[in-house]
């Protein structure tokens, strides 16, 4: 796998092409698995996922996103599986 750092900081691309392309991975990955009970908490990596969408959170205003950020936001937000829940 990719350096984490590397990928979180590249500055050849913007946030919403990383949130595009950590999302794309994860849907693609959730399709290599069986769905039941909390299949998405196997997902490998969950970390980066999260500290691109802090980020994004973080450094832009929604006013900001288009529809496929929005798509992206909702899917993540449905799927994650957060340390404290």
């Amino acid at each position: 796998m990719e350096d984490l750092y590397k990928i979180i900081h590249a500055p050849d691309k913007d946030v919403y092409q990383k949130l595009d392309e950590q999302v794309d991975a994860f849907w693609r990955w959730s399709k290599t698995v069986k769905q039941e009970f909390e299949w998405e908490t196997m997902y490998p990596n969950w970390e980066l996922l999260n500290t691109i969408f802090d980020k994004l959170i973080d450094t832009t205003s929604c006013i900001e996103w288009d529809q496929r950020t929005i798509n992206n936001l909702l899917y993540v937000i449905g799927t994650v599986k957060h340390p404290n829940s």
